[in-house]
């Protein structure tokens, strides 16, 4: 499990990366999701359940949420690969 608190776009897989083990990770985008599902199908295989937990989700932005919807897309056959908690304030549906 991770958890995290970040609200920039560009440093938010990175962070992802990091609090999940992935070590070293790549620096591209692209590179970065491929290597997230490398390590989480990885994790998967040994029986691991991978969880984000995104605190102070009202302060998320468009692009954040884009970068946590890429996410949700890390799946194998028989399911996803990353389960995704939001955590926030009673204001953020206000921001979506």
């Amino acid at each position: 499990m991770c958890s995290i608190l970040v609200y920039r776009a560009s440093s938010f897989l990175s962070y992802v990366a990091d609090d999940l083990g992935l070590s070293p990770h790549p620096t591209t985008k692209s590179d970065l999701l491929v290597g997230l599902s490398r390590h989480l199908i990885e994790r998967h295989r040994r029986g691991a359940m991978s969880l984000l937990v995104v605190e102070e989700a009202q302060h998320l932005t468009p692009v954040v949420l884009e970068e946590i919807r890429l996410l949700t897309n890390l799946e194998t056959a028989r399911g996803k690969l990353l389960q995704i908690l939001l955590v926030g304030q009673t204001g953020a549906r206000d921001n979506a």
